[in-house]
């Protein structure tokens, strides 16, 4: 098995279900847009599903040890989440990304 499949099998069957399905639809893709916008949403959902956890071990440590916590945290976590939507959204907007997309979609 080459380094690739190895890769393809290991998202598949270890990494959490919102990644390995927004993995398996990328791959399931032919079509250069396509696959950009659903590396997009690949990209999207790893980071969400790595900030779910990270907040969810803040939490857990948190409630061991209050001296932890900082009130305007969560906040502070919106606010970058919203300006990585920002991000997300004039990527999929930008024809030069597109662009470079289709040319190297197979190293991807």
């Amino acid at each position: 098995m080459s380094r690739s499949q190895d890769l393809k099998h290991i998202v598949r069957q270890k990494y959490p279900f919102p990644i390995s399905h927004a993995y398996a639809y990328l791959e399931s893709r032919a079509d250069p847009d396509d696959r950009y916008q659903a590396l997009l949403s690949c990209l999207e959902v790893t980071l969400k599903s790595i900030a779910s956890i990270a907040l969810a071990n803040f939490m857990r440590d948190i409630q061991d040890d209050p001296e932890l916590g900082n009130a305007h945290l969560f906040q502070d976590l919106l606010d970058i989440w919203d300006c990585l939507r920002a991000c997300f959204k004039s990527l999929g907007s930008c024809s030069t990304l597109r662009g470079w997309t289709e040319k190297h979609i197979r190293v991807i």
